[in-house]
């Protein structure tokens, strides 16, 4: 009976003790949390912004980019470009083009560039693919092949371009060609920055 008088008065002491030190803590965790963060407005564009905090403004880089879905044609020596649309605005796909400034191509082996890629986006924007290593043919399509195995795919392409007419005339960049499989398309996205000034 001792016993149990014993722990009653040890359990009781050490529940006093941690009510008493948590009941002495200052609020200071808490008024630093609020205090530190501003209400939120309603979100807008799908950005939320804070009351009374200056939003940054984005860094302009300059660079632009251009994504579009690609599909042989039906000899494959061409790539037809079409706009890409999604359901859930995670997975994209093919998709209709409504005029003739959401399409293109891309030629391979154009004779007017020294047999290298030229690509065409909507009517008048042209790039044009070259050597990374002047006088090496090689050197202009880099590939990257799943397991190193160039029958496998996905698989991704890359080429160095620059523009050589319309909007982006002398803009340097890549276009990167992401293969789903043979005739199966896939997603050509182009990183371009205007020319240094």
């Amino acid at each position: 009976m001792r016993t149990r008088a014993m722990a009653l008065i040890a359990g009781l002491t050490i529940v006093a003790f941690l009510a008493a030190l948590l009941g002495s803590q200052p609020q200071a965790s808490a008024r630093l949390q609020t205090g530190g963060t501003p209400g939120a407005s309603p979100v807008e564009n799908g950005t939320p912004v804070a009351e009374g905090t200056p939003t940054a403004t984005p860094v302009d880089s300059g660079i632009v980019t251009i994504v579009m879905w690609y599909q042989q044609n039906e000899t494959g020596e061409i790539l037809r470009l079409y706009p890409v649309t999604s359901t859930d605005g995670v997975t994209y796909t093919r998709g209709k083009a409504e005029n003739d400034t959401q399409v293109g191509r891309v030629v391979f082996e154009e004779a007017r560039n020294e047999g290298y890629p030229r690509i065409r986006v909507g009517a008048g924007d042209y790039f044009d693919a070259y050597p990374i290593y002047p006088g090496d043919p090689a050197s202009v399509q880099r590939w990257y092949y799943f397991d190193d195995d160039p029958s496998v795919r996905p698989a991704t392409m890359v080429m160095q371009i620059v523009g050589i007419r319309g909007t982006y005339d002398n803009w340097n960049g890549t276009a990167t060609f992401i293969s789903r499989g043979i005739d199966q398309g896939g997603i050509m996205i182009i990183a371009i920055r205007p020319p240094e000034q």
